[in-house]
């Protein structure tokens, strides 16, 4: 007799509850060398840190940008605003004052993170991240005490 087909993950029957997905910040580049642990700040706010994958198991957050590889960073950008429109994304790149070329507001990113990353700095973006998800009555609000 043939075994019922396997209901993907995520995925249910009418009735039942709708399955959480987890809350992430996601990374698009190279973060490894990193002297701050982002997963050690996202998880100050609940969330967790993954590497970008649009079709995962989680919830975006935001999407970090990594602004300093050989690719053209705004490509990035402009691909993560069309894969996961809901995230806010953060361009993260090293401070040149003969290249400062990322314009907020011209580039549509949310924030920018100097690398390397300071912690107190990577935890007001992620409380301003925080700020904007409870304005838009996000469910994904479980701060830790610290």
């Amino acid at each position: 007799m043939p075994s019922a087909p396997a209901r993907p993950i995520g995925f249910g029957v009418a009735g039942d509850p709708p399955i959480p997905l987890e809350p992430a910040i996601l990374l698009w580049g190279d973060f490894d060398g990193e002297r701050v642990d982002l997963g050690e700040v996202a998880g100050e706010f609940g969330w967790r840190v993954k590497p970008f994958d649009p079709l995962g198991a989680w919830t975006a957050v935001a999407v970090i940008v990594d602004a300093a590889g050989d690719e053209d960073w705004r490509d990035r950008v402009r691909a993560s605003t069309i894969l996961v429109p809901h995230a806010p994304v953060v361009v993260a790149r090293r401070f040149n004052p003969e290249s400062c070329d990322c314009d907020p507001v011209r580039d549509g990113v949310f924030d920018v993170l100097l690398r390397p990353f300071d912690p107190a700095e990577c935890r007001q973006s992620f409380g301003f991240l925080h700020h904007r998800l409870a304005r838009r009555g996000r469910r994904l609000l479980s701060v830790r005490a610290a």
